[in-house]
């Protein structure tokens, strides 16, 4: 069983998190995956530090920023590869045009055999394409205050390519961590550790793979639902948004699904939520994430998030594996729904062989030690 969560649900409650936790977890990036990028990020790495034209002398940090920063990448909707951002830091001590860096990163990326093969030329960065697997975005940046080591903020290049614009991609990530609560407090961690004391094995030292705090997860699932909502659509919600609408009205739930639910009211309670509100960014006041939305973007916005709202609303009363799987297709495509639904299936089959599958006192299945156990099925007769 790779990929799945070793405990079981028994409340409607835990079951509903464990559903919404396993679809979170077949659309992120593999251990394996992220081990290839760490990998490839180092690699990147080097070969532009040993630039001797360049950037040997001018690179002061290469770091990823935006979903995959802060833990909130999903595979994108009927695409194979995830959308991944890189950058490289210069000096600033003596300003550098934005094209300059540019036609340095792009002759440096052609010096490669290898990068050159897969590089895509884009308005303002460079693509390297890892086909059916993740690309990564290079974006040239400088440091905005170049003499205060504390400053996050940075200047990247705008689409032009002629002039340095602000932003803050690393105080955004420390923002939205701040709405944090511990793993270690979330609904289905706390399911974890129980089943692991019952057992009377020791508790582990770190969070596993496959927990995540409930405000990246709700993150996670609110894009992959407008993903599938807006597919086919002219128009679609920049993830920049919903993330930090999300950082902005998480209050600490413990649950995916309650976190959810909690980012959904939140939006719906601000009173400009009717009108033309304006998305602001949270370390930057003069940024506006959706400055450019006409009415035609803020009508679909809230035809979404009434959508989502129902769509989270029915998975949670529904009963049966056909309805259940019904519902995560609705919300997040049909791939994932079949595989998740397998997941439960082949969890379930997990614990009856265990023989740690039984009926509590309200008939429900349950893993706890006051249950009638059920015997594992041979298929064999009596």
């Amino acid at each position: 069983m790779t990929d799945k969560i070793y405990l079981y649900p028994e409340s409607n409650e835990q079951q509903i998190d464990w559903y919404l936790n396993q679809i979170a977890l077949r659309l992120e990036l593999t251990p394996t995956m992220l081990e290839q990028i760490k990998n490839t990020y180092a690699t990147l790495t080097s070969w532009l530090e040993e630039d001797e034209k360049f950037f040997k002398y001018q690179i002061t940090l290469c770091f990823s920023f935006g979903s995959r920063r802060i833990g909130t990448s999903v595979k994108p909707y009927r695409r194979a590869e995830f959308d991944l951002d890189f950058s490289i830091r210069v000096t600033s001590h003596n300003p550098i045009n934005p094209f300059e860096i540019y036609e340095h990163l792009k002759r440096r990326i052609n010096e490669n055999g290898t990068y050159a093969k897969i590089a895509i030329q884009k308005s303002r960065c460079i693509r390297l394409n890892y086909a059916n697997q993740y690309h990564i975005d290079i974006m040239p940046s400088s440091k905005a205050k170049p003499y205060e080591d504390k400053c996050l903020e940075i200047m990247v290049p705008d689409k032009r390519l002629k002039h340095w614009v602000l932003t803050n991609p690393e105080g955004f990530a420390e923002w939205f961590e701040r709405n944090y609560i511990k793993v270690e407090n979330s609904l289905l961690y706390r399911k974890m550790i129980s089943e692991i004391k019952a057992e009377i094995k020791p508790l582990p030292e770190e969070v596993p793979y496959g927990f995540k705090e409930p405000l990246q997860r709700a993150v996670q699932l609110i894009k992959r639902c407008r993903d599938v909502y807006f597919y086919g659509k002219d128009h679609n919600i920049s993830s920049i948004v919903l993330t930090t609408l999300s950082g902005k009205h998480y209050n600490g739930a413990m649950s995916i699904y309650d976190a959810i639910v909690q980012i959904i009211k939140g939006i719906e309670s601000t009173t400009e939520y009717s009108g033309n509100f304006k998305v602001i960014n949270p370390v930057n006041s003069k940024e506006v994430f959706n400055e450019k939305w006409t009415n035609i973007d803020y009508k679909d916005f809230r035809a979404f998030i009434s959508y989502l709202y129902q769509g989270i609303h029915s998975l949670q009363n529904s009963n049966g594996y056909e309805n259940i799987k019904k519902q995560i297709e609705k919300l997040f495509g049909e791939k994932v729904s079949n595989t998740v639904i397998e997941d439960y299936a082949d969890l379930t089959s997990y614990y009856r062989k265990k023989g740690r599958l039984g009926i509590n006192a309200n008939g429900s299945l349950a893993t706890s030690s006051i249950v009638k156990t059920i015997q594992p099925n041979n298929f064999y007769g009596s």
